[in-house]
């Protein structure tokens, strides 16, 4: 475990290979019905924005503290911690990561909750910059995209107008627009409405769209959009007093449902919010995730109404401040996504996703090295023309190039002790000025260290095993084993 690890985290690549470039194959499964999930896009990180975003701080969180130098977790404003760390939604990194991983379980494409391009919230141009860096990978996996607009943030008619005009211009004209429908039209989903609830809104709204739209508002808020709606997609909700999540989609598939043109039914794996620990506000309700036993629920649930819904919607991919989040978590782990792989009767399991989580460690250990990532381009194409093999010999190849000589000479020249260390670990025969340090605990997460004189402060860490990385100018790099033992 611990020399796939290190190989994987500071191999070096010295190897040419013929670049090659993929289509992306479809995924088989035997559910039948479109299934799309429900996007977040609106994380941000110092790296990409200079700054956290909202969504990882509320209004009293810290992600620059380190709450466990063990794992390296941040203080985030949320119950569960995503499996790669908080992130920026634009990093192109990580939009591959969580599309392969979309693909390998048998999603169709993403519903990105979008705020368009006119309204009064500040954060509104760093959420399009973000969404349409999502969109602008989509196609490049094989799956689709579409559009669920948040009205609330609207000032005005025009407001809305413009963010709909700015849609079909730029969006519906797209081959990896997710069409439905008898006529093929333009799937668009509307987080309410809360701000335009007359037909007369609507037609302004919808005036340049120039095509028909499959328009879906919340449930139980069709009348709000006039002749313009085609129906309603289910969302998550309960009365805590009650608890009655259950009747409540139930109650919808059986009286509700057979009453729309489109139905879009829904699967969420649990509700836990984190507005009151914010200071956000109150928390809404709890639907606990109970190990997966609610997802299955759901499932289930939908089994029985097979009939009663068209498509269906994850909710959601990402939302960690409301815990719907389907994505992996260092609570979870892959498990909500293997349950959607056996509801969604595909092949795989959780050794494609794992490997498909190599790719990103890969992608941020080798961010400087060019000739690496190209080759992480022949990996990457590899998964999506569903050739798991040879995207994993690929990566071991990287990794085995750890032995390489050059790491070898480095090995042999390097002197690092006292280890086992309690306090302070010396460095020698290294040009401190050409050389670069990092810790990394036993899963691979960066810890803060201070280096002073040719040592590095470790006093801080609890008892364990890390890994120090050296790199020096020119490539040459190598990682040590460190065992921190205080007594």
């Amino acid at each position: 475990m611990l020399k796939k690890f290190l190989t994987s985290i500071f191999g070096v690549f010295i190897f040419t290979s013929n670049i090659i470039i993929a289509q992306p194959v479809s995924v088989s499964k035997t559910y039948s019905k479109p299934v799309l999930v429900h996007y977040m896009p609106w994380f941000d990180t110092p790296e990409f924005n200079n700054y956290w975003g909202w969504h990882w701080t509320m209004n009293n969180q810290d992600p620059n503290i380190i709450i466990d130098t063990q794992t390296g977790q941040r203080q985030i404003a949320t119950h569960y911690y995503p499996l790669i760390g908080p992130y920026a939604s634009q990093d192109s990194d990580v939009i591959e990561y969580h599309l392969l991983l979309m693909k390998y379980v048998g999603i169709d494409g993403v519903l990105i909750n979008w705020y368009g391009v006119e309204g009064w919230n500040g954060d509104i141009n760093s959420l399009l910059t973000n969404s349409n860096a999502i969109i602008d990978q989509v196609d490049d996996v094989g799956l689709e995209f579409g559009i669920v607009l948040e009205d609330r943030f609207s000032e005005s008619v025009s407001d809305g107008h413009a963010n709909m005009t700015y849609a079909a211009n730029n969006y519906f004209s797209q081959d990896a627009y997710f069409r439905y429908g008898v006529d093929e039209t333009p799937l668009v989903g509307v987080f309410g409405p809360i701000t335009f609830e007359t037909e007369e809104e609507w037609d302004s709204i919808l005036f340049d769209v120039n095509e028909d739209i499959e328009l879906l508002p919340l449930w139980y808020e069709k009348n709000d959009c006039g002749i313009h709606a085609d129906g309603e997609f289910v969302w998550i909700y309960e009365d805590e007093n009650l608890d009655d999540y259950f009747f409540r989609l139930e109650n919808f598939y059986n009286n509700r449902a057979p009453n729309l043109n489109t139905a879009m039914g829904i699967a969420y794996p649990g509700f836990h919010d984190f507005y009151e620990q914010g200071n956000a506000g109150s928390s809404y309700f709890e639907i606990p995730h109970d190990d997966g036993e609610t997802l299955d629920t759901i499932f289930q649930l939908l089994i029985e109404q097979n009939e009663k819904f068209d498509l269906l919607q994850l909710a959601t991919w990402n939302d960690f401040g409301e815990g719907t989040m389907f994505e992996p978590t260092f609570e979870f782990g892959f498990d909500f996504l293997n349950q959607l792989q056996t509801f969604l009767g595909v092949s795989y399991g959780t050794e494609e996703l794992e490997q498909i989580h190599r790719l990103y460690l890969l992608r941020k250990q080798f961010a400087d090295s060019s000739e690496i990532q190209i080759q992480l381009d022949e990996v990457f194409d590899h998964f999506v023309s569903l050739d798991v093999d040879e995207a994993k010999s690929l990566m071991d190849n990287i990794e085995a190039i750890t032995n390489s000589s050059v790491s070898q000479k480095m090995k042999e020249r390097l002197r690092v002790f006292p280890n086992p260390v309690k306090d302070f670990l010396v460095i020698e025969n290294v040009d401190i000025n050409k050389t670069s340090f990092k810790i990394y605990n036993s899963i691979g997460l960066s810890i803060d260290f201070d280096l002073i004189n040719g040592r590095i402060d470790l006093e801080h860490l609890p008892n364990g095993i890390y890994f120090l990385g050296v790199f020096e100018e020119g490539n040459d790099q190598f990682v040590f084993p460190i065992i921190k033992q205080n007594d």
